[in-house]
C-alpha cells in the first residue's frame, strides 16, 4: 500500500505492537467460555476464597522494583485487582449454582420446640392453703404464730365430727385435709347464732408419736382472747379464751392447732371442749376429732 509520498505504509495487519503496549486481544468463543467457566468451577470446589490472599497478590504486584515504569505497575496491579474481581464473582456464581442447582435443595432449619408442657388450668374457685397448711384467716383474723409443713399426704383424711346444740353455739371438729403423717392441725368451726359474751376453747393433743406444738391461728381478732400453748400431763393443750368485755359476732368462726407428729399418733384420740355464754344462755360442747 502506497502513501502520499509514493512509499509502501504498513497494513494494519503487518503494524508493529508498540513496546510495551497491550497484548492483541482475540475474540471468545462459546468453547472458551465453556472451558473458562469448568475450570473456575473446579478451582473452587477446590479452594476456599480468600480476601486477604487477593490483596496480598495486589500488593505484591504494586511492589515491582524501582527500575520498572510507574505505567506498567499501574497496568500491572490493575489485571491483577480485575482477575480478583472476576474470580470472586465467578466462585460466587459457582456456589449458587451448586447450592441451587436440581440436585441441591436447600435445607430450611427448624426452630425446635422448647419442650415445656402446657400447665393444666386449675379448676375455678379452687381454694389454696396457706403456710402452714392452714386457710388464710379471713377479715380481722390473725395467725398466733406461724410454722412450714411438709407436704400433704395422698392419703390425709379429713374427719368432721359436728357437735350442734340448741342454743346459741354449735361446733364442727375436724382433721386438716392438709395434715400428713408428718404434721396436722385441727379445726374447729364455731356456728354462732347469736352474739357470745363468754367463749372458751380448749384443743388437747395426746403427746404420741413424737407429738410437738409448731403454732395457731383463728379467723376472730387475737386481741379479743388470752392464747396459750403448753404441756399439761400426756397433752398439748391449745387455749383460747374470751376477754371480759369482749364478743363474738353471729357468723362461722374457725381456731386452729398446728403440730408435728409421727406415725404413732392417732388424733382419734385428740378432744376438744368449747363453752359458751349468750345473755342467760349458756352451752358446753366436747368431742373428738
Amino acid at each position: 500500500m502506497r502513501g502520499r509520498n509514493g512509499e509502501h505504509e504498513p497494513t494494519p495487519e503487518h503494524e508493529p505492537a508498540l513496546e510495551n503496549g497491550p497484548a492483541p486481544e482475540h475474540e471468545p468463543t462459546p468453547g472458551s467460555f465453556d472451558r473458562w467457566r469448568d475450570l473456575l468451577r473446579s478451582e473452587s470446589e477446590r479452594h476456599d476464597p480468600s480476601e486477604e490472599v487477593m490483596w496480598a497478590r495486589v500488593e505484591s504486584a504494586m511492589a515491582e522494583p524501582h527500575g520498572g515504569s510507574a505505567r506498567r505497575r499501574r497496568r500491572v496491579a490493575l489485571r491483577v485487582a480485575a482477575a480478583a474481581v472476576a474470580t470472586a464473582a465467578v466462585i460466587g456464581s459457582a456456589v449458587a449454582m451448586r447450592l441451587t442447582g436440581p440436585d441441591r435443595t436447600p435445607v430450611v432449619p427448624v426452630a425446635e420446640g422448647t419442650g415445656t408442657p402446657r400447665t393444666k388450668p386449675s379448676s375455678p374457685g379452687a381454694a389454696t392453703p396457706t403456710e402452714g397448711g392452714s386457710p388464710k384467716p379471713g377479715p380481722g383474723g390473725t395467725t398466733t404464730s406461724s410454722s412450714s409443713s411438709p407436704a400433704s399426704s395422698p392419703t390425709s383424711k379429713s374427719t368432721r365430727t359436728p357437735v350442734n346444740s340448741d342454743g346459741a353455739v354449735a361446733a364442727t371438729a375436724s382433721l386438716d385435709p392438709n395434715s400428713s403423717a408428718y404434721w396436722a392441725q385441727h379445726n374447729i368451726v364455731l356456728n354462732v347464732r347469736q352474739p357470745l359474751d363468754r367463749l372458751a376453747v380448749t384443743i388437747r393433743i395426746a403427746r404420741t408419736g413424737k407429738v410437738s406444738p409448731t403454732g395457731s391461728w383463728l379467723t376472730l381478732p387475737a386481741s379479743d382472747f388470752e392464747i396459750s400453748t403448753g404441756n399439761a400431763g400426756d397433752d398439748v393443750v391449745y387455749r383460747w379464751t374470751l376477754r371480759a368485755g369482749r364478743s363474738v359476732p353471729v357468723g362461722s368462726h374457725t381456731l386452729a392447732a398446728q403440730y408435728n407428729r409421727g406415725a404413732g399418733h392417732d388424733p382419734r384420740k385428740d378432744t376438744f371442749t368449747v363453752t359458751a355464754t349468750a345473755g342467760e344462755k349458756q352451752a358446753t360442747l366436747s368431742g373428738h376429732f
